[in-house]
């Protein structure tokens, strides 16, 4: 019997190629060391271990899961947090769990009489996945998108994603062009006037929310990241010693250039006196 991978288990990212290659080599000299563990005719922990064991044509040790326990705690407790996933990832992996237990787990705990999971808020797997709220509400987007499979490998970011499928806002229609007037008052008692054309306006205050649209797109970069907000305090510490070292070697090499100087200076007064010398000048 072949058995497909259950949802739980594809929420997470898969073994890279050489990391899969890996793993049918260490099986190929040790054998299968933990067991697959199947819930509902699914492999819910061990895929790659039985994808390792088709290739190597090795039967499979296979378990069932425990009648009456959560698979859904039992898959995040083995890979949410043992895994070296990013901020997107964590998150894509929580949302795709918390989508898979609001659509089947209800019926499945009726069947088997296990506790139903509650459906999760946006805080809490914000909590759950060690990520802002803004990352989550992301990887909802992707999941719902469809393109949920691209941030959990890694393809995306959370914020990428949703960028790709926020839907485009249409264009409001242009009213007929009207001379704004500005007054510009340096101080009383004169003033200067200007005419401003509305579509110049209009181009400045978009010019205005991309610029602000940008910043927000910063902060959260910034806020799904915590490495890379602490390589930018780091970058921004490290351009300020550069600056400082930099007004240190001006001024080195102007007191380099005075020395220079002086030097010269010197030395044609050195040059002076010895023709004076010698051509039996008074000293």
């Amino acid at each position: 019997m072949e058995y497909t991978q259950h949802p739980l288990s594809a929420a997470f990212p898969g073994m890279s190629d050489e990391e899969f290659a890996g793993l049918c080599d260490d099986m190929r000299l040790r054998g299968q060391r933990d067991e697959i563990t199947i819930y509902d005719g699914q492999v819910l922990d061990g895929w790659h271990r039985y994808r390792a064991c088709q290739v190597i044509a090795m039967p499979p040790r296979l378990r069932d899961f425990p009648e009456g326990a959560d698979p859904l705690a039992f898959v995040k407790s083995y890979n949410l947090h043992r895994r070296h996933l990013s901020a997107s990832q964590r998150a894509i992996a929580v949302v795709a769990c918390r989508e898979w237990a609001n659509s089947g787990i209800n019926q499945r705990n009726a069947r088997t009489g296990a506790a139903a999971s509650p459906v999760q808020t946006v805080p809490e797997m914000a909590r759950e996945a060690e990520v802002s709220e803004r990352t989550i509400q992301h990887a909802k987007r992707a999941v719902e998108a469809g393109i949920g499979d691209q941030v959990r490998d890694g393809k995306l970011s959370a914020e990428r994603a949703a960028e790709i499928v926020k839907p485009p806002v249409s264009p409001k229609p242009k009213a007929p062009p009207e001379p704004r007037t500005i007054e510009l008052k340096p101080g009383p008692p004169r003033s200067t006037t200007i005419e401003v054309d509305r579509d110049d306006y209009e181009e400045m205050k978009q010019e205005l929310d991309r610029y602000h649209a940008d910043s927000v797109a910063l902060e959260s970069v910034l806020d799904a990241d915590d490495a890379l907000a602490a390589a930018v305090n780091e970058i921004r510490q490290l351009n300020a010693k550069l600056a400082a070292l930099q007004t240190r070697f001006n001024g080195l090499q102007n007191e380099k250039n005075a020395a220079i100087k002086q030097v010269k200076s010197l030395q044609r007064q050195l040059d002076a006196h010895v023709i004076r010398t010698r051509g039996g000048l008074p000293i």
